[in-house]
């Protein structure tokens, strides 16, 4: 188990004195959500630190770039929505929305080698992909009402190498991919946000979160 730790404000009381974490953030006011365990990530700390930073980074945005699908059933890109949302540090808050997540990230490449000809210094940075997959478990806050329950989901994204927008795989070149870590953190924060927004009704059945530059891909099972 991980936990990811952010210093953020507390939620203070709008004309009251100090809040309480039982209070019911009002329409406007920030959600919280507290991640309470991350699984998958390498134990390297250079790459565990940028994919964090991309978590960080994607709950910390004020809006949320959207999609909307068009009658075809096709995806274009919408207007971006505000984000509510925000990360909360510390002990267990009874308002905050609880997030576990799973993650299946691409191999390390043996052998994989940076420097010049006379070195041979290995790269746990190369992978045999670009593509992740991410199991989100995201449990209510312990004030919300009965019918709200967690929420479920697993999907799965790719980078598709640069110049090529329409493909996310290639052949494996000799030293693998170099694998962009603080983009993944940043489209699994809004695959996590997009769960939660649609949750709070802040999102339509026709949007959803735009994670480029990944693509989405079919999770399997």
């Amino acid at each position: 188990m991980f936990a990811v730790l952010l210093a953020l404000p507390l939620l203070a009381a709008a004309g009251a004195g100090a809040a309480t974490r039982h209070t019911p953030p009002a329409l406007g006011v920030p959600r919280f959500v507290q991640v309470v365990a991350l699984n998958g990530l390498p134990a390297d700390s250079t790459l565990r630190a940028g994919f964090l930073a991309g978590l960080r980074g994607g709950f910390a945005d004020d809006q949320l770039p959207l999609e909307v699908r068009s009658a075809d059933g096709s995806w274009a890109q919408g207007a971006p929505t505000p984000n509510r949302f925000r990360l909360l540090e510390g002990e267990p808050a009874d308002d905050a929305w609880s997030l576990r997540l799973t993650l299946g990230v691409p191999a390390a490449v043996r052998g994989a080698a940076t420097g010049d000809a006379g070195g041979h210094r290995s790269d746990p940075g190369r992978r045999t992909s670009r593509g992740m997959i991410a199991a989100l478990e995201l449990v209510p806050p312990a004030t919300a009402s009965d019918d709200e329950r967690p929420l479920q989901v697993r999907d799965a994204f790719a980078f598709p190498p640069r110049g090529e927008p329409s493909s996310a795989t290639l052949g494996l070149p000799e030293n693998g991919y170099e694998f962009p870590w603080a983009e993944a953190g940043r489209a699994v924060a809004r695959l996590a946000l997009e769960e939660l927004m649609r949750a709070d009704g802040d999102l339509k059945s026709a949007e959803r979160a735009d994670i480029s530059p990944a693509v989405r891909h079919e999770a399997g099972r």
